[in-house]
């Protein structure tokens, strides 16, 4: 930067590094924490530091549609992704410029084009990726300022983000969304009122043995998942463990525990605990 400066070229800055390390909350650690906040939050703020003479410098940064929505097992990364957001927040306040760019999955390139399932992934949180026309479009935006501070690079289907916060609970979509979500999913909201009234996916609806395995399929991605067949060696790790339990807690009268697959490692298992939890919320009640 400080080279670059003095031939008195350098216009633009733009931070685009970024390291991921997933896991649910109790498996992260400090290592996990210091890898993903590395290149981003520290990067960003000596990039910050070294430009601060240069007034006149764009400072852009590439976040995370994570720290808008936030993403199941990538709390690290949504942490890191908001802190880029406040440091371009800050520096607009001070009268420099800073721009950071929520960015959802990238299509054709880049970490989500390298990863198979990652389609499917974003689609059942009501996203598509992002073009590769809207991410050059998105890039010259926030290199030459004709953009907002902080702006969301990613492709919405309201319907399908209104039904995700539905199945998901509130995480699913932030509060600032849901009056969107209220117009936007309105119809997916009457089709999952009809679905609840045929007895799927109600507040302690009695889930079918069938109800358990189409959860389990779409967490791996794969049809004829054996109903015995131990969930780990379908394809089920720590973070389908957490996407699971949330598609089935619909059918569950109490909160289910983040332990429940490994507590219940089969799909059986899982519907046996499920029809127990059902009996005995009423009961207790009672």
């Amino acid at each position: 930067v400080g080279a670059a400066a003095g031939v008195g070229a350098l216009r633009v800055v733009y931070h685009a590094a970024g390291v991921v390390s997933d896991g649910v909350l109790g498996s992260q650690s400090e290592r996990t924490l210091a890898a993903v906040y590395g290149p981003k939050v520290h990067g960003a703020s000596h990039l910050h530091r070294s430009v601060a003479t240069l007034g006149s410098l764009r400072l852009a940064m590439t976040s995370s549609v994570a720290s808008l929505l936030g993403s199941s097992g990538q709390c690290n990364h949504s942490a890191a992704s908001a802190w880029l957001n406040c440091l371009a927040s800050v520096r607009s306040a001070r009268g420099l410029h800073g721009q950071s760019s929520q960015w959802g999955a990238v299509a054709e390139v880049g970490y989500a084009a390298r990863h198979a399932d990652m389609d499917r992934f974003i689609a059942m949180r009501g996203m598509r990726p992002v073009s590769s026309e809207l991410t050059m479009h998105a890039i010259g935006a926030a290199l030459f300022g004709a953009c907002a501070t902080v702006m969301a690079v990613a492709p919405i289907d309201w319907r399908a983000l209104g039904a995700a916060s539905r199945r998901y609970g509130n995480g699913a979509a932030s509060s600032f969304l849901r009056p969107m979500l209220t117009r936007f999913g309105k119809r997916a909201g009457d089709a999952s009122a009809r679905s609840r009234d045929k007895g799927h996916g109600g507040s302690g609806a009695l889930a079918t043995l069938d109800d358990v395995l189409e959860a389990v399929q779409s967490v791996v991605g794969v049809d004829g998942v054996d109903a015995d067949s131990p969930l780990m060696e379908a394809g089920i790790d720590s973070l389908g463990a957490v996407e699971l339990r949330n598609q089935l807690q619909p059918f569950a009268e109490d909160p289910l525990p983040a332990t429940l697959v490994f507590d219940h490692p089969t799909a059986r298992l899982l519907h046996t605990s499920l029809q127990r939890d059902v009996a005995v919320g009423p009961a207790l009640a009672a």
